[in-house]
């Protein structure tokens, strides 16, 4: 027994010690089912890949996100060396629109056939000097109208009522010189067809003359008169008119006529040429050659010059006209 005990406290101590522990443990297995053999050569790494392939991939950008669509740039004019291609185009190109120019009734003495829209206005104001045959100079002109005034204003699209002032100079049969309002008006003017196809413009229009000298109504005057205008190659205007007039002062009937043609050159000008007559019961009257110009200033002012010879029966009598078109488009 003591010899059993003996011998078990002689194992606990060897246990115990760390030498043992160690020795205790089984032997590792050499050989290749140890561990998994390192491979040699070639074998033991991944092969390279040669040429370019061997590099990594480039790392692409992301693509640009595209801009929304916008109005596409205007294409550049195609350089056009064809001078008289440039110049037919220009006559084919003449702006037409509602400004001072397109219902102006000056220069020349054909009235205009357009009618103000609705709600516009238009103010003119003018100068004009005349002559005898034997006035050479302008100071020795026989009679000045300063100003001569014409108020339009359009009531509808179709109709439009007028006002006429003219502030006169001049000398009496005496050789005294006097100034006076010769000529106070107001009517209107209807539109009777619009221009389009072979039809020209159409318009007619009276105008009531009041009585200033005698204030008295059997002596007014009346104007009756209709107006015709049609636009070719959209440069040149023709204009024409027909008038009826009856002075209740000197109980005078008179018929008289102008005809116009205007051309417009570009950049705001035009020029005219115009004729006129007029006659009475009595066979007289008169027939006078017209010229001159317009230019626009933008879209609602208009400056105008027409230079006027009698050509019966006081040849060589002449007038000079200069006024201004002031153009408001609505109220």
């Amino acid at each position: 027994m003591r010899c059993l005990v003996l011998s078990l406290c002689t194992l606990f101590a060897l246990a115990s010690a760390p030498g043992w522990a160690q020795a205790s443990q089984p032997a590792p297995r050499e050989g290749p089912a140890s561990q998994p053999a390192p491979r040699e050569g070639p074998a033991s790494q991944p092969a390279p890949h040669e040429g370019p392939a061997s590099q990594p991939a480039p790392v692409h950008a992301p693509a640009p996100v595209a801009a929304a669509p916008g109005p596409a740039a205007p294409a550049e004019p195609a350089a056009d060396d064809d001078t008289f291609g440039s110049f037919v185009g220009m006559l084919q190109s003449a702006p037409v629109s509602a400004t001072a120019g397109g219902y102006s009734d000056s220069p020349g003495p054909a009235d205009s056939a357009n009618v103000l829209p609705s709600g516009a206005g238009l103010f003119h104001f003018a100068l004009a000097l005349s002559s005898t045959p034997d006035a050479t100079l302008l100071l020795q002109a026989a009679q000045v109208d300063a100003p001569q005034l014409r108020l339009r204003f359009g009531v509808f699209d179709v109709a439009e009522a007028t006002g006429d002032l003219v502030y006169t100079v001049d000398t009496d049969e005496g050789g005294q010189v006097r100034a006076r309002v010769s000529h106070l008006s107001v009517g209107g003017r209807v539109k009777l067809l619009e221009e389009g196809g072979f039809w020209p413009a159409a318009a007619v229009g009276v105008r009531f003359g009041l009585p200033l000298d005698t204030l008295e109504l059997r002596h007014s005057g009346l104007i009756a008169q209709t107006n015709v205008q049609k636009t070719l190659a959209e440069r040149l205007t023709l204009t024409g008119n027909a008038l009826f007039t009856y002075d209740g002062l000197t109980e005078r009937f008179a018929f008289g006529g102008a005809m116009a043609a205007s051309v417009y050159v570009g950049a705001g000008m035009s020029f005219f040429g115009a004729g006129s007559g007029e006659l009475d019961l009595d066979l007289m009257g008169n027939i006078a050659a017209h010229g001159g110009g317009a230019y626009d200033v933008g879209s609602f002012l208009r400056l105008d010059l027409t230079v006027s010879s009698e050509m019966w029966p006081n040849l060589g009598a002449w007038g000079v006209r200069t006024g201004a078109t002031v153009f408001f488009d609505g109220f």
